[in-house]
């Protein structure tokens, strides 16, 4: 199993989807990885400490 975590920008709590092998097998052949471009290092908070994390901005347009 994959787990695909969503964390938003005013410190809500985040979302995890959780991806079967065979859903995980198509992600890896799609342009998945290509929606949002390079990860940018970011500081959130999560479980109760500070965390830097290689991030993706989900805007509007890469939503749709």
């Amino acid at each position: 199993m994959f787990d695909i975590s969503f964390y938003s920008a005013n410190g809500e709590p985040s979302d995890s989807v959780r991806i079967t092998a065979n859903t995980y097998e198509w992600l890896a052949k799609s342009d998945f990885s290509k929606i949002g471009g390079a990860s940018i290092d970011t500081e959130i908070h999560l479980d109760e400490e500070n965390v830097i994390l290689p991030l993706v901005e989900l805007n509007q347009e890469i939503r749709q």
